[in-house]
């Protein structure tokens, strides 16, 4: 049961929704006056979102007629004269009938989930936590607490509801939600947008996976590279005689008595030789094979 009339407390960039507990900043004059009045008169809240969040004065037409009941928890007043409140969303309503003096009041009309057989209630409820459970294993965004509180929930509605708290979704898309009264209609829409979350967080992860992998090979190369330019400052003299013994075993491939195909497969050993690093343990290999092959008594 809810009093017919309740003050109103227009929010410009938040949907609350049933069930949830929200800390709230409220700067403007008449929402201070109207929670404060509430307040003193122990009486609930109405949240209704604004359609244009850049409008600073609050008029019936920019809000929407559907929102949520409220109880204010608690009230901090801050030293701009604004202050900070802790509410419990309770359930749906639509307003009607609005007046603005001394600040936003309306008449209030409870809305209903459709009711749900167990039978349904449970395989919606099934449902949903399957494919939020696995968002939440990819995603790593959802507490352990509101992990706990979610898997003790018993009513798909409940659980669609608090759900909706963690899905990336346009204000707009949100009230559209609040205004789907269809248990089955609004599991359609979560379960759709989980599934869509889920895929966009496996590509970003395989992309963030990629640079990843990209950034360790480069550090590999840069440590690799450091490496040899140290191992070419320690045997910098023996570099420089290098070119010669080079030249000098080409000749001397050159010269030796064996059959064509053999010493094109070793000149073409020679050309690769030339192509790398000295200092590299491919090329040590390599010249290590050609010059015992020079040296051999044909």
């Amino acid at each position: 049961m809810i009093d017919n009339r309740l003050n109103i407390l227009a929010l410009r960039d938040v949907v609350i929704f049933p069930g949830v507990v929200s800390s709230l900043l409220v700067g403007r004059d008449l929402s201070v006056q109207a929670i404060e009045d509430a307040n003193q008169n122990k009486q609930d809240v109405v949240l209704l979102l604004q359609k244009s969040s850049s409008q600073e004065s609050i008029t019936e037409d920019n809000l929407y007629d559907v929102g949520v009941v409220a109880k204010i928890l608690q009230i901090i007043v801050l030293a701009n004269n604004s202050i900070k409140i802790l509410v419990e969303a309770k359930h749906r309503v639509k307003v009607s009938n609005i007046t603005s003096k001394p600040f936003l009041n309306a008449e209030v009309e409870a809305l209903q989930s459709e009711e749900v057989s167990k039978i349904q209630n449970d395989v919606y409820l099934k449902n949903t936590k399957d494919v939020f459970e696995k968002y939440i294993a990819i995603s790593q965004n959802v507490s352990k607490g509101a992990q706990t509180i979610l898997s003790s929930l018993k009513s798909a509605s409940r659980y669609l509801d608090m759900v909706m708290e963690y899905l990336n979704l346009s204000l707009e898309e949100k009230q559209e939600y609040l205004e789907t009264f269809s248990v089955l209609e609004r599991s359609k829409k979560v379960i759709d947008k989980i599934n869509k979350e889920i895929d966009w967080l496996e590509v970003e992860n395989e992309l963030r996976k990629s640079i990843k992998d990209d950034i360790e090979e480069d550090k590999a190369s840069y440590v690799r590279e450091k490496k040899l330019k140290a191992l070419q400052k320690i045997i910098g003299p023996k570099a420089e005689n290098d070119s010669d013994n080079i030249d000098d075993l080409e000749k001397r491939l050159q010269k030796l008595p064996i059959d064509k195909s053999v010493k094109s497969r070793l000149l073409g050993d020679f050309s690769k030789l030339k192509s790398m690093s000295p200092v590299s343990a491919e090329a040590m290999v390599i010249r290590s094979h050609l010059e015992w092959v020079v040296d051999i008594p044909w």
